[in-house]
C-alpha cells in the first residue's frame, strides 16, 4: 500500500491571515471592553459669555436659554407666565428680530414648564457669540403692544386653567410659598426684569469640530429668598371631597448635591406614601426662587384625613429606612436616563444653566447619590422639611 502524501493542516497563507484576524479581534475586544465616556462627561464651560457646550452627533446646532418664572400653580403666577409667553411671542415676530433670524438662517421656538420657559434657537452652524449677544440685547427690549389687553387675556386664560378643588388647593399653597408681590400684571419693566434675572446664560449643543477645554468656572449672582414661616390654613370650596396638604419651601438648588438630596427625599417619601392607605399625591419641584415639596391626601370624609394631618415628618424616617435603597435605585435610573437620549441631556443642561452648576455636575450627582445614607438624608430632611416652615392646609366642602 502506497503511503499518502503529507499535507499540513495549516499552510503559511492560512496562518498569515489567521495572525491578522487575531490581532484585529484583540483590538476590537479591548476597545469594546473599555468603559466609554458618557456624553455628559464632555460638557465644557465657556466664560465669555457664560455658557455650556455639549458635543452631540446631530445635523444642527441648538442654543437653549432658560428663563426663570415663579412656579405657575397660582392664578397670579400662571397669569404672569401666560403674559410673558404672549409678550415673547409678539416680540420675536417684530421686524428687528425677524431680520436677525433670517440673517442667521435660524429658527426660534419657545418651551414652557411650570417653573421656567426655554428659548430655543436652531442653527445650521455654530453661531458667533457676538451674534447671540446681539439677539439677547434685542429680545430684552419689550415688544410694542397693548399691555392692558395682554394682561387681561393672560388672566382670563389662567382662570380657565385653574378650576377644580385641586387647583384651588395648590393655588393657596403657591400663594403661601411666593416671595413675589401678589399681582398678575406684567408691564414692560417686569418683562425686562424677568429676562434680566436669567442673566442671558445659555447652553449650546451640536456637532463641534476639535477638542474644547473648560474655562475656569464663573458663578453668577445667586438669589436668596426668605422661606415662609409655618402656617395652618383652612379653605372651603364647592367640592364633595375633603383635602389636606402639607407643603415645605425648598431653597434654590445652587449645589448639585442639594438637588440630589431633594430628589432623593421626594422618592423616599413616595415610598412611604405607597405604604399608606388612601389617595395621596406628592409634588416636588426645584426652582430658582423658592421650590417646594408637597404631599396631599383626599378623602370622602374629614376623619379619614386626621392621621395624615397629625403626621410629623420626623416620625416617618424610622418607619421607612428599608426604602432608602429603593429610592436610590430609582434616582440612579433617572440619572442614567439623562444620558440615554438627547432630550434627557438637554434637560440636564437646562438644570445646570438654571442653577449655575459647574461642568462636572453630572459626575458629582452620581457620586453624591452613591454616598448618600440614612443619616445624610435624615439631616437634609430635618433642615429642609422643618416644622418651622410647614404649611398645613385643609380644604373642606361648603
Amino acid at each position: 500500500m502506497s503511503s499518502s502524501e503529507y499535507k499540513p493542516i495549516f499552510n503559511r497563507r492560512y496562518l498569515y491571515w489567521l495572525m491578522w484576524f487575531v490581532a484585529i479581534a484583540i483590538v476590537l475586544l479591548s476597545a469594546t471592553g473599555r468603559e466609554k465616556p458618557q456624553p455628559l462627561d464632555q460638557i465644557v464651560f465657556q466664560a465669555n459669555p457664560p455658557h455650556y457646550l455639549l458635543p452631540l452627533t446631530t445635523d444642527r446646532v441648538l442654543v437653549r436659554i432658560p428663563i426663570p418664572t415663579s412656579p405657575a400653580l397660582s392664578e397670579t403666577a400662571l397669569a404672569q407666565q401666560n403674559a410673558l409667553v404672549d409678550a415673547l411671542g409678539q416680540r420675536i415676530l417684530q421686524k428687528d428680530l425677524q431680520d436677525w433670524l433670517q440673517k442667521q438662517s435660524s429658527d426660534f421656538y419657545l418651551e414652557r414648564f411650570q417653573t421656567h420657559l426655554v428659548i430655543n434657537l436652531v442653527f445650521q452652524n455654530i453661531p458667533e457669540t457676538q451674534s447671540l449677544s446681539a439677539f439677547w440685547a434685542l429680545l430684552t427690549q419689550p415688544p410694542e403692544t397693548d399691555w392692558q389687553q395682554l394682561q387681561m387675556r393672560a388672566l382670563a386664560q389662567a382662570r380657565l386653567t385653574l378650576q377644580g378643588a385641586e387647583s384651588k388647593l395648590l393655588s393657596a399653597a403657591a400663594n403661601w410659598l411666593s416671595t413675589q408681590p401678589s399681582t398678575s400684571a406684567i408691564a414692560p419693566e417686569l418683562y425686562q426684569q424677568v429676562l434680566a434675572d436669567s442673566q442671558g446664560r445659555y447652553h449650546l449643543s451640536g456637532n463641534f469640530q476639535g477638542k474644547r477645554t473648560s474655562d475656569a468656572f464663573v458663578s453668577k449672582q445667586l438669589s436668596t429668598s426668605e422661606r415662609p414661616t409655618a402656617a395652618n390654613l383652612t379653605l372651603e370650596g364647592y367640592q364633595s371631597e375633603f383635602f389636606h396638604l402639607k407643603a415645605w419651601p425648598l431653597r434654590p438648588a445652587h449645589q448639585v448635591e442639594d438637588w440630589v438630596m431633594g430628589r432623593l427625599a421626594a422618592l423616599y417619601l413616595q415610598e412611604w406614601i405607597n405604604s399608606q392607605s388612601g389617595e395621596f399625591r406628592l409634588l416636588w419641584q426645584p426652582s430658582e426662587s423658592v421650590g417646594y415639596l408637597m404631599i396631599y391626601q383626599s378623602a370622602s370624609n374629614a376623619d379619614a384625613l386626621t392621621n395624615f394631618a397629625r403626621v410629623d415628618i420626623n416620625t416617618i424616617m424610622p418607619l421607612v429606612t428599608p426604602s432608602l435603597e429603593t429610592a436610590k435605585a430609582n434616582l440612579a435610573a433617572t440619572l442614567e436616563q439623562q444620558t440615554s437620549s438627547e432630550l434627557g441631556m438637554l434637560a440636564w443642561l437646562d438644570l445646570m444653566t438654571r442653577f449655575n452648576w459647574p461642568p462636572d455636575a453630572y459626575q458629582t450627582a452620581l457620586s453624591s447619590l452613591q454616598q448618600a445614607d440614612i443619616n445624610t438624608l435624615h439631616n437634609w430632611m430635618l433642615d429642609n422639611l422643618s416644622n418651622d416652615h410647614l404649611l398645613n392646609l385643609s380644604l373642606r366642602p361648603y
